[in-house]
């Protein structure tokens, strides 16, 4: 390694013009600032605070590049100048850490415990790439600073090279801590953790801190100001952003996406122990925070007191538009551009064909435009060109909060009930609130969602509308705080000797008779009498419609006679001689208003032919 005391971009300029290459401008850098210095000194202002540890280059228009050409590159920017290079750094275009195969980069900003004691700022549509085709590790420490003006940061990619796969590893620690991306006219203000094929970290820790803003707000139509998780990764990429720590937090203006276009894919995001995630502002699109995934993983933790996520409108499984299917019936987005031919069958990157939803072959299909008077032409997959041919299959992610975290916002919808084909092996999207955990929204759980978790909490209206709410956690409770609509769907409810699930509504309860309800019993005894008022503690008005019957609604599963009472009807099943005979009380009673009382402990909920179920005490 070698010490600078010049300015980078002055000496880019230099280099720029003389010629040099990338692979020898280590030692060319070197000899130019000895004879510059000597020289040519009224040409350059020599700066002491930009002077740097390097083993890497700066090259071209502002540049900053550590390890290249398969090599090991380091820069190292230290609020110390006297002992340890330079403590800030400008450059006019771009920071490149871990650029090529093979290549490794390690950038370290180290501050003194002040914000922006030590920083590195870059400018232009470059911004700041980790981990492109090789490998890169970042710390950003004590109070120093990563600045990506009118650009943003690509933490881990390919580089573009196929074959080539890159791995960003990022740490932001300390408070004043930060990775800053800002936007005002240009396009840029994004954190993409994941860029074609990649396994990308992004870790804020103690304090430390990462921003995303757009000063264009929710009328910017890229909608920048973002948090990209896992979005653009190739099918194999891991994408991770954990969180971690009082104080850590990440901010974004408008959207945070875990919601992968390609296959096979894992985004997380992890807050926990009291850290933060915040969308400040609201996206132009329908919601802050989507979380999704067709055939990988798309999860978020909130966990441990302290720690939370605040988005206006968040979605959690989504209608993702796909290619087809293989004939195993996988959902393809990732389809095979080189060899598509027009009107020929359209496969996927392994060579499989792909179906439409009747079965029959997608085939490539050429789409034309006109620019400048020039005709140009490409191909696409026919589901893909024609809205008619579309296919929109279930995505599905999950998203859970527990251990006194919160999750807060106006809105959260789990699943969607606008796809038109269902989610790949039947998969579901998962809000999970469990063991203190909260939810501060309306909650609205779609077809092919699940609204779970033993002894957490909704502060908001729920409406379960083609899902299922599931109370406990073989078995639990739940506490929603506000009124329980269940339409279309089903609760469930589980049942074992000792305990059973419980729900306590604090607003109103209405009953659809299109909802069923699933009992499931794991218990000695297969003949029960339920009175399931029991599980219920509901502070408002009960309104069942006209049509709901306990034959007709509940599923009883487990057992093999019972006698099941609700809302002033009777139920009956027993084994017969001749068969299985369903006796019910009649059928129909309109709609019924009816007012239960909050109770602070809860009776014995089970009667048994020996035994009975124990009582427990109500969610605080």
């Amino acid at each position: 390694m070698f010490f600078h005391r010049i300015g980078f971009y002055e000496v880019d300029v230099y280099m720029k013009r003389f010629g040099f290459n990338k692979r020898n401008v280590e030692m060319k850098f070197n000899l130019i600032c000895k004879g510059l210095l000597l020289a040519a000194a009224p040409l350059i202002t020599c700066q002491l605070n930009a002077a740097v540890i390097t083993s890497g280059n700066a090259y071209y228009s502002g540049y900053i590049e550590a390890g290249f050409g398969g090599g090991y590159g380091s820069i190292e920017v230290n609020y110390n100048t006297q002992n340890n290079g330079a403590n800030s750094l400008t450059t006019q275009y771009g920071t490149i850490i871990g650029n090529g195969s093979g290549a490794h980069g390690e950038l370290s900003i180290i501050g003194d415990g002040s914000a922006g004691s030590a920083s590195i700022s870059s400018y232009g549509s470059y911004g700041v790439r980790t981990g492109m085709g090789g490998s890169a590790n970042v710390q950003v420490l004590n109070g120093g600073v990563l600045q990506a003006f009118e650009s943003s940061f690509w933490l881990g990619s390919d580089g573009g090279v196929a074959g080539a796969q890159g791995t960003s590893v990022v740490t932001v620690e300390g408070q004043g801590s930060q990775l800053v991306t800002t936007k005002s006219t240009n396009d840029g203000g994004r954190i993409r953790v994941g860029e074609g094929l990649s396994y990308s970290e992004l870790n804020i820790e103690n304090g430390g801190a990462a921003r995303a803003t757009s000063a264009l707000g929710a009328t910017d139509t890229s909608n920048d100001g973002s948090l990209w998780v896992g979005s653009s990764s190739a099918s194999g990429s891991t994408a991770v952003v954990n969180v971690m720590d009082a104080g850590s937090v990440i901010e974004v203006s408008n959207y945070i996406n875990l919601n992968p276009t390609y296959e096979n894919v894992s985004a997380a995001l992890n807050i926990t122990e009291g850290g933060l995630v915040e969308v400040t502002g609201s996206s132009r699109w329908d919601t802050e925070m989507s979380v999704g995934n067709s055939t990988g993983d798309s999860t978020v933790l909130v966990s441990g007191v302290g720690s939370a996520l605040i988005a206006e409108d968040t979605n959690i499984g989504s209608a993702k538009r796909i290619a087809g299917y293989t004939a195993m019936g996988v959902p393809v987005t990732s389809v095979d551009w080189e060899n598509m031919a027009d009107g020929e069958p359209v496969t996927d990157l392994l060579g499989n064909i792909i179906y439409n939803e009747a079965g029959e072959e997608v085939l490539g299909a050429v789409y034309s435009w006109v620019s400048n008077g020039v005709v140009y032409e490409t191909l696409y997959p026919s589901t893909y060109l024609y809205d008619e041919e579309a296919i929109y299959a279930l995505a599905t992610g999950s998203i859970r909060v527990q251990d006194g975290a919160v999750l807060s916002g106006s809105t959260v919808d789990v699943s969607t009930n606008s796809a038109n084909s269902g989610a790949y092996q039947n998969a579901e999207s998962y809000l999970t609130v469990d063991q203190g955990g909260t939810v501060e929204a309306d909650v609205t759980v779609n077809s092919g969602g699940v609204l779970n978790g033993n002894g957490g909490s909704v502060i908001g209206n729920v409406t379960i509308d083609g899902g299922r709410l599931a109370p406990g956690n073989s078995p639990g409770e739940m506490l929603i705080n506000g009124d329980l609509s269940l339409l279309i769907g089903s609760l469930e409810l589980e049942f074992s000797d000792a305990d059973a699930d419980f729900l306590a509504v604090m607003g109103d309860l209405y009953l659809s008779s299109a909802f069923n309800f699933d009992l499931l019993f794991d218990t000695s005894s297969d003949d029960m009498v339920i009175n399931l008022d029991d599980f219920f503690d509901v502070s408002g008005d009960v309104f069942a419609e006209a049509g709901f019957t306990l034959e007709d609604n509940i599923n009883v599963y487990g057992l093999s006679a019972w006698t099941i009472y609700f809302l002033g009807q009777e139920y009956s099943f027993t084994p017969t001689d001749i068969g299985d005979v369903a006796v019910s009380a009649p059928a129909g009673f309109g709609l019924l208003i009816l007012s239960i009382g909050m109770v602070v402990f809860r009776r014995a909920v089970v009667k048994e032919q020996a035994g009975s179920i124990m009582p427990r005490t109500l969610l605080a």
